[in-house]
C-alpha cells in the first residue's frame, strides 16, 4: 500500500492547482502518516 499510496501523493502533487486537487493531495498526505504510525506501532508492539 506504501507504493500507491507514494505513486497517488505524485500525481495528485503534478497537479495541485485547484482547491480539490489540493484537497485530495492532503487526503493522500494523512492517508501515509497514519499508515507509516500504524506500522512503527506495528514494530513496537514485535519488540
Amino acid at each position: 500500500m506504501t507504493t500507491q499510496l507514494h505513486l497517488a501523493n505524485s500525481l495528485v502533487h503534478a497537479r495541485a492547482h485547484s482547491a480539490e486537487d489540493r484537497a485530495l493531495l492532503r487526503d493522500v498526505e494523512i492517508a501515509r502518516r497514519e499508515e507509516r504510525r500504524a506500522r512503527r506501532a506495528a514494530r513496537r508492539t514485535k519488540r
